[in-house]
């Protein structure tokens, strides 16, 4: 009776190596991650607007308006308008319309989308200062006025970081946003191509 007991003891303890060894091993599987175009299109949708780079400015705008007849300024129809105001452009890609090609074997995607774009063009209406206001007899100062100069003021603020270089930055910093994004994603290799 004794040795059919430590027969069974032995055998016990020799399930629960076999058994403990299995568990850590985590028994005995692989686990494969797959990821496909469609998982990653998924994921840069939940993004859908990537703003990437962003200028704030402030700008002053000296408005001199009279009426004339011809080359003869009517008297008394001169009025001057210096406005002071802050606001803030935007430029960044939208990922809603990106075309994404996986190849999982080489841990590879490629990723191709529009340049970037003006997203937000934004006047901080608590930083609009009126320096000056000079209405005239028959010419008077309106708010409309005053709106009208701000929107067209703003555009050429855009027009300007334009020139500069302002969207060319933005790509830049789309493909290095993207590229860490995808990265940790597990991509090895990874290819942007902004059109």
């Amino acid at each position: 009776m004794k040795k059919w007991v430590k027969e069974i003891k032995v055998i016990s303890l020799i399930t629960v190596i076999i058994a403990a060894t299995w568990i850590l091993a985590g028994f005995g599987t692989t686990h494969e991650k797959v990821v496909s175009s469609t998982n990653v299109a998924n994921e840069l949708k939940r993004i859908s607007e990537l703003a990437t780079y962003k200028n704030t400015y402030t700008d002053v705008i000296f408005v001199k308006d009279s009426k004339k007849i011809k080359d003869f300024t009517i008297p008394f129809t001169t009025k001057t308008l210096v406005i002071k105001y802050s606001g803030y452009v935007k430029a960044g890609v939208n990922l809603e319309d990106a075309e994404i090609d996986v190849n999982n074997k080489e841990k590879k995607v490629d990723v191709k989308l529009k340049k970037a774009k003006i997203l937000d063009n934004v006047i901080d209406t608590n930083n609009v200062n009126i320096l000056d206001e000079r209405s005239a007899l028959f010419n008077k100062v309106n708010g409309q006025e005053i709106f009208n100069e701000l929107n067209k003021n703003k555009g050429q603020v855009v027009e300007s970081l334009i020139k500069d270089g302002f969207l060319d930055k933005a790509n830049e910093n789309t493909k290095i946003l993207l590229e860490g994004i995808l990265k940790s994603m597990g991509f090895e290799k990874v290819n942007i191509q902004l059109i």
